[in-house]
């Protein structure tokens, strides 16, 4: 897939890290080999996780990250 405003996929300057909040590592899922290494990152505010670290709450519509049409082109 190309990366273009147009197919929803781009690259942008300046993204506001601050709004994203923290990034939780965790170890990985799905594998069978290394699960036990920490090499999986997400957004803590984001609700598009599917499986969270123990104790992390998938957060509410009103408290969670949304990507912003502001941060792209």
């Amino acid at each position: 897939m190309e990366a273009s405003k147009k197919n929803g996929l781009w690259i942008a300057e300046n993204t506001s890290i601050k709004s994203m909040q923290n990034i939780v590592r965790t170890t990985r899922i799905g594998i069978s080999k290394a699960k036990d290494l920490p090499l999986r990152w997400y957004l803590q505010k984001s609700r598009s996780v599917s499986k969270r670290k123990k104790g992390d709450r998938t957060p509410n519509k009103k408290e969670s990250w949304e990507p912003s049409l502001f941060d792209g082109p």
